[in-house]
This record gives structure tokens, sequence and C-alpha cells, in this order.
């Protein structure tokens, strides 16, 4: 089993997914303002999802966390900064509509993985960061979200101009954390990729 015979099949049910996805949001959020909306995805690469964080939420969650736990948020700014590129403080996920034979593959990707039966992946030592595994990974995910950016997908109501975009790990670990960066890197305006870089470099 190659990994990468699958990128198209992966980019075309991702896309699609997130189609599906955000118009529901623009059914349900119509009257909202949407800050940040990011792919979901747990540490193995294989429950895919969607986050979506409302202003109402940022400044909810903002005032909550600042009010039970005010020694350790004490500046809103900093408060602000942390609730909206933490997809855990957020308000809206999807893991499970319309995202189901996208996850299959995915699975089914992780099972031939831990077989052994995932060819053209490691090497002798490629167990950091920066192995073809996780690269196949950041490298689509990227493409999908370029590809819903220039479709004009988030020009409309209710996502503003300018939105948090990337992918989101609950908890992330420092590779994980490496791994957001990198997406955000490619996917986000300057703006937004140096709150991620503040929120997560370590």
């Amino acid at each position: 089993m190659i990994l990468n015979d699958y990128k198209d099949q992966f980019i075309e049910l991702l896309y699609k997914a997130c189609i599906l996805d955000i118009n529901n949001i623009r059914n349900v959020f119509n009257s909202e303002s949407c800050v940040a909306y990011t792919i979901i995805c747990d540490s193995a690469f294989v429950n895919f999802g969607t986050g979506m964080c409302t202003k109402k939420r940022l400044l909810d969650q903002t005032g909550e966390l600042m009010t039970v736990l005010p020694q350790k948020w004490q500046n809103k700014d900093d408060t602000l900064q942390y609730v909206n590129t933490h997809a855990s403080e957020w308000n809206y996920f999807n893991e499970h509509l319309y995202f189901k034979e996208l996850n299959d593959l995915a699975d089914l990707i992780a099972n031939a993985d831990c077989d052994g039966d995932l060819l053209g992946i490691y090497v002798k030592d490629d167990i950091g960061d920066d192995n073809a595994y996780n690269n196949f990974f950041i490298n689509f995910i990227c493409e999908v979200i370029t590809r819903l950016k220039s479709s004009n997908t988030f020009l409309d109501q209710p996502f503003q101009k300018n939105l948090l975009l990337g992918l989101q790990f609950f908890n992330p670990t420092d590779v994980q954390q490496k791994i957001m960066l990198d997406i955000s890197e490619k996917v986000n305006s300057p703006e937004w990729h140096k709150k991620m870089l503040e929120a997560y470099s370590t």
C-alpha cells in the first residue's frame, strides 16, 4: 500500500466534507460572525472533523476564563488570543457529519501503517516531526485549505474577512504543535500566523 497513491482521494473527500460543513455553518450561524475555522484531527491522523469559533463565543469564553481563573488570566488581550488559537475553547465541532468516508479511508491507512504494509514512508531513524507520514497529511490539508480559499468559500457571512485557518489538535504535543505551525505558515495571513507562533512556539 503506497500512501501517496491516496493523496487525491484524501483531498477530494476532505474538500467535499468541508464544503458541506461550511454550508451547514452558514445556515446555523448566519446571524453571527465566525473568527476561526480549522480542520480538527486526533493524534494519529485518523479522525478528521472541523472546529469553528464565533466572535460571541470568543468574547464570552474570554470573560469566563478571566472570571473563573483570575490568577492565570489577568490580561484580556492574552486571554482573547488564547481562546482564539485553541480549538478546545470554541463552540462548534463537527467530527461525524460529512466526514465518515474520509475517516474510513484514514482508518484504512492507519491500519496498514500498524501492520507494516504502508510502503515508501519510513526510512531508518525517520521518526521525528519531518517524517514522510506527517508530511503527507500536512501537504494534503494545506492543499484543501488553499483550494477553499481560492474558491472564495469564506468570502461571505458568517465568516469574517481575516479568518484563522489551519489544523488544530486538542492538547497537542511538541511535534503536533510544529505540524500546526507548519500548516499555519502556509494558509494563514501573516497576522494570524504570528499569533499562532506566539501561542504555540516552545
